[in-house]
Parts: C-alpha cells; sequence; structure tokens
C-alpha cells in the first residue's frame, strides 16, 4: 500500500495488510524508517524506529523543524567597551518618583 514513493511523506500501510506482512513493516521501521499506519484510509498510528539516546533536538532536526548548528556554541562571552550605569539609574530614578 506504499504510495508515498513520490513524496516525502512517509509510508503507510493499512491494518490488513500490516497484520498480514508485520515484519516487513517493522524491519523497515527498524531500519530507521517511519511508517504511517491507517484504519480506512486515515492515519491512526506511526511505527517509528526505537532511539533511546535521542534527544528532542534530535527528533525535531530529523522531522524538520529544527536546523543543526553548523558549529559548537562558545558562549556569549563578556561584553566589550565601556560599561554604562544609566539604564539602572533611570530604574532608580522611576522607582524614587512612585514612592
Amino acid at each position: 500500500m506504499d504510495s508515498s514513493a513520490a513524496t516525502n511523506e512517509p509510508p503507510r500501510v493499512g491494518l490488513r495488510e500490516l497484520r498480514h506482512d508485520a515484519r516487513t513493516w517493522v524491519e523497515r521501521a527498524k531500519a530507521g524508517e517511519r511508517v504511517y499506519v491507517t484504519d480506512r484510509g486515515r492515519v491512526i498510528a506511526e511505527i517509528v524506529p526505537h532511539r533511546s539516546t535521542e534527544s528532542i533536538l534530535d527528533r525535531m532536526i530529523a522531522d524538520g523543524r529544527a536546523i543543526p548548528a553548523k558549529r559548537p556554541f562558545r558562549g556569549f562571552g563578556l561584553p566589550t567597551g565601556p560599561v554604562s550605569t544609566r539604564g539602572t539609574d533611570a530604574l532608580k530614578e522611576m522607582r524614587e518618583d512612585r514612592i
């Protein structure tokens, strides 16, 4: 029933075919493929590969919902240039006006 070959969508298998040939579909999932299970044409479940160490970010990257970093994050570091207290002074002044 795999009609998704031309799209990026996971293959679909109906309940009847899944019951008849479960091993094939489980092997495909085991190989890393996600499989949609349908009932009367409606997706009701997914068979997905087991990934015990997969993080949420890894899953989002695999699903195309996040983009992996191009290089490791090294932190923001200390600000450069002169330090100003203008913002702090303005907040203090505003608070004094309320009292």
